[in-house]
């Protein structure tokens, strides 16, 4: 069964009242590690686009060599917050970002495969998603709203304009309630019988 967001935390007014400046605000949350994730590679890119696009990462779960790269880094336009950030605050902090960064390599057959939770919370919280070209678990859910890029080869910072300017329509089958209703009303026919 899928592991989708609660259906409460989409919020449809997040998408009128979003006041960006002229800069793309794009967001990571999960673990990372400089050798299954294109954070390096991501991090680099968002340099050399000098204000044009910010990137926040939210992370507590990572090996020490990322940790210091991460702190190492010293740019206007990355932040690192190695607290994290907990499920529950989840929807409030994502409003404040248009696009949503899926980062594994794909270095096993699970991140190949899978779709991971992150995509899910990142639609239901109003944001489009950018995941990597590897990921072959994601493109059943590729969209005008959620595309793939090869993080080794970055597009040009118009790709992420036209991503941003994207309209976004939320898709509710994405929530937990509606992943669940099919069991409930299977367990409660069940229990009506027996």
């Amino acid at each position: 069964m899928p592991n989708f967001p609660p259906q409460n935390w989409y919020n449809p007014k997040i998408e009128s009242e979003r006041n960006f400046e002229k800069s793309i605000n794009t967001v990571y949350v999960g673990a990372l590690s400089l050798k299954d994730t294109y954070i390096e590679e991501y991090c680099e890119w968002v340099i050399l686009q000098n204000g044009r696009i910010t990137f926040d990462i939210y992370s507590y779960n990572l090996h020490l060599d990322t940790f210091e790269y991460l702190k190492r880094l010293r740019s206007p336009f990355i932040n690192f917050y190695d607290e994290g950030i907990d499920y529950e605050s989840l929807p409030v902090t994502l409003s404040n970002y248009s696009i949503g960064l899926i980062l594994y390599k794909g270095s096993t057959p699970n991140y190949v495969y899978n779709a991971p939770n992150k995509l899910f919370e990142y639609l239901a919280c109003g944001l489009r998603v950018v995941f990597p070209d590897v990921m072959k678990g994601i493109y059943p859910y590729a969209s005008e709203i959620v595309k793939p890029i090869e993080f080794t080869k970055i597009p040009s910072i118009s790709f992420f304009l036209e991503l941003d300017r994207e309209p976004f329509f939320f898709q509710e089958k994405y929530s937990a309630e509606r992943a669940t209703a099919q069991l409930v009303s299977k367990l409660t026919n069940h229990m009506k019988y027996n």
